[in-house]
């Protein structure tokens, strides 16, 4: 009998649902403290640091939000709200200016978990690269193409990551908004994604704790 069946034997799901919770809250930590922005990556070094474990006893992603937003909530009340509430005006500052290219904001400045290690990950219809291309470039912005496993886009999309306000920008290019809307199916519905509109709703609330 292997290690795993041990564990997870005939008291399995009690044990294995206590694991998770501890590989959520190391992979929490990593993000928090030490801006590991990539939520696989992050689970992988969590699990290895606890020993090594099954893939099957690893934290879903809506699992890693909660314990992120847990830990925010315990150790960085006084200073990561207003750390969320700057990134989401850097977000809206380069949303309006992007306007032409329907931009979106996904990630965790949308979903309030953001920390000065986190970069706004952007969503744009791009339908001319040489189009935007020449914007950037107008703009004044140095920009490089990177590969962002956090973002699993379909057909190797480009992503576009440069530097505004000392903040990191990465942004997913589509060639359409059907191309987006096709992706947005495929990923479901717990990613979430917010228009300009949304971002300065939330920026007209008061500022709190996630």
């Amino acid at each position: 009998m292997t290690r795993h069946s041990k564990l997870f034997g005939k008291h399995g799901y009690s044990a294995k649902s206590s694991l998770r919770k501890k590989i959520a809250a190391e992979t929490a930590k990593l993000i928090v403290e030490e801006g590991v922005t990539d939520y696989s990556a992050a689970k992988a070094k969590a699990a290895k640091m606890l020993g090594g474990f099954a893939k099957t006893a690893l934290p879903e992603d809506r699992e890693i939000d909660a314990a992120v937003h847990e830990r925010l909530l315990i150790f960085h009340s006084q200073s990561q709200p207003q750390e969320l509430q700057l990134l989401r005006e850097i977000a809206a500052e380069v949303m309006r200016g992007m306007r032409q290219f329907s931009p979106l904001v996904r990630g965790p400045v949308l979903t309030g978990t953001a920390t000065h290690f986190s970069p706004i990950e952007l969503e744009l219809v791009v339908e001319d690269e040489k189009v935007f291309d020449f914007f950037l470039l107008n703009a004044g912005i140095a920009y490089r193409i990177v590969s962002n496993a956090r973002v699993q886009a379909p057909e190797r999309k480009k992503h576009y990551e440069f530097t505004f306000k000392n903040c990191q920008i990465i942004a997913m290019a589509f060639d359409s908004s059907v191309e987006r809307a096709s992706f947005h199916k495929k990923e479901g519905r717990e990613t979430k994604r917010a228009d300009l509109a949304v971002v300065e709703g939330l920026l007209g609330q008061s500022v709190t704790t996630p």
